[in-house]
């Protein structure tokens, strides 16, 4: 008999599949493949160069939005068909429901990765496209455990959208707003005030400009520090993203 936790988590993926997700990635893939062509024929130098590093990028950013709307809609038609109630009915543990949903979705992210480096082979390495993708995985399957976590918290659609993608934000470009706190005003109260929080938030979230570097892509090399931090980093943030579901699913009242 299967264990209740892969059969969650390959009813969660057939799900996708029947949703026509998969389609949607190919189809994302196709544009960005027509779209670094029509790039390629407009710029006079550094073509494969711009056109791998446009291409990835938007590669990245669609796969996240992708994983962030299927995982929040998923999770809200659960909760309206009452197949939650349904599970917990039974008297299955709620640890195996949340790691269920999560490995579920984890092999989405997978297949994400695997589609949308399928177009970076012509543009560079093999290698670097395969350590691209797996860096691809390891962030969408933040983003997926991320999105989980505020859809079974505050099952509201709109409200879990608007954080899981304003979580991402904060993890992708948390360099960049903690810089903003170097400016000619650094030295006042309210500023201090603001850069300690930002250090703290640093602290508990991912950061994400560590995953998916373009530059790999363009350089056609990965450091092996930068592969080992980033590895290192979703192993430690899987963990305790995944006992913070765990402890929320366990106290809340369905």
């Amino acid at each position: 008999m299967q264990h209740p936790v892969l059969t969650i988590a390959r009813f969660s993926l057939l799900e996708a599949v029947r949703g026509k997700i998969l389609w949607i990635m190919a189809a994302l893939l196709l544009f960005a493949v027509f779209l670094a062509f029509f790039i390629g024929q407009t710029t006079l130098t550094e073509t494969r160069e711009t056109q791998v590093a446009l291409m990835a990028g938007f590669l990245r950013l669609s796969s996240v939005l992708v994983i962030i709307f299927f995982v929040v809609s998923s999770i809200s038609r659960d909760f309206q068909d009452k197949s939650v109630e349904l599970l917990f009915s039974i008297s299955m543990p709620r640890y195996q429901v949340f790691l269920g949903k999560f490995f579920g979705f984890s092999l989405l992210a997978l297949s994400a990765a695997i589609i949308f480096s399928t177009g970076l082979v012509f543009y560079s390495d093999v290698s670097v496209v395969l350590f691209w993708a797996l860096s691809l995985w390891c962030e969408l399957t933040l983003v997926a455990l991320i999105s989980l976590i505020f859809i079974l918290s505050l099952e509201h659609v709109a409200m879990s959208l608007v954080a899981s993608i304003g979580a991402y934000a904060l993890m992708r470009f948390m360099p960049a707003i903690q810089s903003m706190g170097d400016g000619p005003f650094q030295d006042s109260l309210f500023n201090q005030l603001m850069n300690k929080m930002l250090d703290l938030i640093d602290l508990l979230l991912p950061r994400l400009d560590h995953f998916v570097q373009s530059s790999w892509l363009v350089k056609g090399s990965a450091a092996e520090i930068d592969v080992i931090y980033f590895l290192l980093e979703f192993v430690l943030f899987v963990c305790l993203f995944v006992l913070v579901g765990v402890i929320d699913l366990k106290r809340k009242a369905i």
